[in-house]
Order: C-alpha cells, then sequence, then structure tokens
C-alpha cells in the first residue's frame, strides 16, 4: 500500500506560511519505488502516482518536490510536477536499483528496474525546475550520479573519471549541469541515512529551507550565492 495525504503547516516554522504553503506526504509501502498501483497493488509503472500528482499538483502556483533514498527517486521521476519556479530537493536518490541489494520484491526484475532508470533519467532532462541532488560519502550513492547523464558529461568536460563524479572525502558542489539547473551537493556524511547525518551536524533544516525558499543564484563560486559565507554551517 501507500499514502498520500495533505498536512497543515507547522506554526513553529516562521518560513512557513500556515496561509499559503501545503505539504502532501506520500509513503510506497509496497517497496515497489512508486511503480505500483497502491489501491490495487497492480505495478503500473508508476502512472498512478503519475496521475495523482498530476491532479494533486496543477492548482499550484509553485510546487517543489523533496525526497529521500526511494523518496528521491520518486522526486526526481516526477519533477515535471514540479513548476519552472519550483525546486527538486533530491536527497541520495536510488536511480539505478541493480546497485542495491535492499530492493527484494520478486516482481522487481532487471527489466523494471532498468525502466524505472530510464525513466528518472528522462524526468530529469525534461523537468523545467531546478534541481539539488545531495549525497555523502557512501561509496554507492555516490555511484548513482554516473546515472545521469549530464552529470557524467559535465564531469568529462574537465577530465574527472567517470566512475567518481564526486569524490568520497570531503564536501564538494557539482558544475551546473544539464539545463543549468541541475547541481549535484556532496556532504561529509557517512552512510545512507544522509538526512539523519545533517540532522546530526545541525545543518538539515537550513540546508531544506534554502533550498525551498531561499532566492538561489547559482555562480561559478560552487553554492548558490546566498549560502557563500555559509558553507561551513551548510556543510
Amino acid at each position: 500500500g501507500a499514502t498520500l495525504r495533505t498536512a497543515q503547516n507547522d506554526d513553529s516554522r516562521e518560513w512557513l506560511s500556515s496561509s499559503s504553503l501545503v505539504i502532501a506526504h506520500a509513503l510506497d509501502t509496497s517497496q515497489s519505488w512508486f511503480s505500483s498501483n497502491p489501491i490495487n497493488g497492480e505495478w503500473d509503472e508508476g502512472s498512478w502516482w503519475d496521475a495523482t500528482l498530476k491532479e494533486l499538483c496543477c492548482d499550484y502556483g509553485r510546487v517543489c518536490f523533496i525526497g529521500e533514498s526511494m523518496g528521491a527517486s520518486a522526486a526526481l521521476r516526477f519533477s515535471r510536477h514540479c513548476t519552472p519556479n519550483g525546486t527538486v530537493v533530491a536527497f541520495v536518490p536510488q536511480i539505478h536499483l541493480k546497485d542495491f541489494p535492499q530492493s527484494t520484491r520478486e516482481d522487481f526484475t532487471k527489466t523494471r528496474k532498468g525502466a524505472l532508470c530510464t525513466a528518472i533519467q528522462s524526468a530529469c532532462q525534461d523537468t523545467k525546475a531546478e534541481v539539488s541532488i545531495h549525497v555523502g560519502r557512501d561509496e554507492d550513492d555516490l555511484y548513482q550520479i554516473n546515472y545521469i547523464q549530464e552529470v557524467v558529461e559535465a564531469h568529462l568536460a574537465v577530465d574527472e573519471e567517470i566512475d567518481s563524479p564526486l569524490p568520497r572525502d570531503g564536501n564538494q558542489d557539482s558544475l551546473m549541469v544539464g539545463n543549468n539547473k541541475m547541481r549535484v551537493f556532496k556532504h561529509d556524511v557517512e552512510g545512507h541515512a544522509l538526512g539523519a547525518g545533517l540532522k546530526l551536524n545541525g545543518v538539515l533544516a537550513t540546508t531544506v529551507v534554502n533550498e525551498l525558499f531561499a532566492e538561489k543564484v547559482w555562480s561559478d563560486s560552487g553554492l548558490p550565492s546566498v549560502w557563500r559565507g555559509q558553507e561551513k554551517r551548510y556543510c
């Protein structure tokens, strides 16, 4: 099964306007990476989620997606439903599940995993929204960036190794890639649970708020201009 519901704002956050912000939570408890119909359980390559998100998002002037792990995969995959003034924030997305033994569903075949990867790649190429992908030091998570063609090509252009688009050690952000609206941020955090690691370091809320609500201006300095001078706090 799965859930998709709206929630009221957390009034304790000054940056949330109770009159203008609607939050919807999506959860795929069937472990299909949002590829099955949660009503009848049938595998439909994500068409139920696609149609539901289209209907949900169509009436809003600004739509953003944020997710971690499987949720990050979905945020990228369905990013067509974000508005051009919106942002997609993907923490450690799993782009090709052949690299992750955790996907143990017997009906999640190699063909279906490949189709999911292709769907995510196409969505990243086609989205009009800004896209920020965040990874930590986990080697499997770092390798996932290879499947985003624009990122790979950008790093090849500066003679970096194709199997290591971002180094395991240290903090680093990638070049502007694709349609100049995609960035990859590398954090000095161990393990796949990047959100938990950023929270432990006291920077998760700042990261999310800056991604979704700050006016960002991409520049050659690395971080968006609104974050420059705050690199240590951010990373």
